[in-house]
């Protein structure tokens, strides 16, 4: 695994695609589909069997975590959960020893409480 350039963006956006790499299978463009993408773990816990392998990502923006397919050629997106619940979805794990799926999540603040 190559380690990610610290390069600035501007110096980034011109670089040409490198003979060694790999174009990504999926890309969550800016501003598409209200999905900025934060934290993301495959499922591999006995929990959800039919779960096994899922893509589970965080979402700032639209406040649920994306459960998503993934076949090693395409991403589709299965389900949105908890999106009933307001939480910005920051970051998420499978905990090595349990195989437990956790996630780190903020409360947007009401309007009058911003800083």
């Amino acid at each position: 695994m190559r380690a990610v350039s610290t390069a600035p963006a501007t110096r980034l956006a011109t670089r040409r695609r490198s003979p060694d790499t790999v174009a990504p299978v999926h890309i969550w463009a800016c501003g598409t589909d209200r999905f900025p993408p934060a934290g993301a773990s495959f499922y591999d816990g006995d929990t959800f069997p039919g779960w096994q392998g899922t893509l589970f990502v965080g979402n700032l923006a639209g406040q649920y975590l994306g459960r998503f397919g993934v076949d090693g050629r395409s991403i589709e997106q299965r389900g949105r959960l908890l999106a009933d619940r307001a939480w910005r979805i920051r970051a998420g794990a499978v905990a090595p020893g349990t195989r437990r799926l956790y996630w780190l999540a903020t409360r947007r603040l009401p309007p009058s409480c911003d800083r």
